[in-house]
């Protein structure tokens, strides 16, 4: 999984948290703009470096972009304008924003801890040489507990 797929994801649910407050002003992934999409992926390479990153870091790294890039804080977001409400101290946002930061690390978190895993997996599964019998006495679909049917008889 790429950092720019995590990025997509993390997105998404993003759009989707701010969409449950009734903020309809996040594009989909794919109509974001290229800087939007790089801010993310910026985010999810912020964690990838910084894996005990705390909803505070995280929000002073993507401050530090936009401060970087000439945004400043106005209460309605323009990408052409450069504002953001979110443009202020950590401590200073209200709640449903700190939560957007929570839920970014969480996601890309545990996508990068999936991901792991699914490679680790993957390196420690040896396939089944085509000439063994696998053993299927062990199957739910073909025993059960003392000896019962697994799916009942009607008949019985």
């Amino acid at each position: 999984m790429t950092n720019e797929k995590i990025a997509e994801i993390a997105h998404e649910v993003n759009r989707a948290y701010c969409e449950a407050r009734g903020d309809m002003s996040i594009a989909p992934w794919h109509l974001a703009s290229e800087a939007q999409q790089k801010s993310v992926i910026n985010g999810v390479e912020f964690r990838i470096a910084n894996p005990n990153a705390t909803p505070r870091e995280s929000h002073d790294n993507w401050y530090a972009e936009k401060s970087t890039a000439g945004w400043k804080f106005a209460a309605v977001k323009c990408e052409a304008d450069k504002t953001h409400p979110c443009m202020m101290a950590y401590g200073d946002l209200p709640e449903e924003h700190r939560v957007k930061d929570s839920i970014f690390l969480a996601v890309v978190g545990n996508l990068l801890e999936y991901w792991e895993n699914q490679k680790k997996d993957c390196a420690g599964k040896q396939p089944d040489a085509p000439d063994q019998k696998r053993d299927s006495s062990n199957d739910v679909t073909n025993s059960s507990p003392a000896g019962q049917d697994a799916v009942p008889d009607p008949e019985k």
